[in-house]
């Protein structure tokens, strides 16, 4: 089915409402969960920590946290991840920033956009 389900998490409450469902898709499958963060370096240790602690409280242990340090916006990372994971399932929320109307924020419409053509 999947090879992976992947969660991109930015730390907010927001990204954080996708972990349940990603959680429960990763242990149904038996394929690990990954979550990925696009960061600095600067903020790598205590984004990690949040991030684990996040994952916990949904429910997952040991999950696989990918950083993806990056000054770029958030999409361009998170696709070249994709790229290199062919078979996962991309778990994700939008924050809902854009105006009335739109149904995605600007990197889940990125991805969107760029994964179907």
């Amino acid at each position: 089915m999947y090879s992976s389900i992947i969660v991109p998490l930015d730390g907010s409450a927001a990204a954080a409402r996708a972990l349940p469902p990603a959680v429960t898709l990763a242990k149904e499958a038996h394929v690990p969960l990954v979550a990925m963060t696009v960061t600095t370096p600067s903020f790598a240790s205590s984004t990690t920590d949040r991030i684990r602690d996040q994952i916990a409280a949904a429910g997952m242990r040991y999950p696989t946290i990918e950083l993806l340090l990056s000054s770029l916006p958030p999409a361009d990372p998170l696709l070249a991840a994709l790229n290199r994971r062919p078979g996962s399932l991309l778990v994700m929320t939008t924050h809902g920033h854009s105006h009335i109307g739109q149904l995605l924020g600007g990197t889940a419409e990125s991805i969107l956009r760029a994964r179907t053509g």
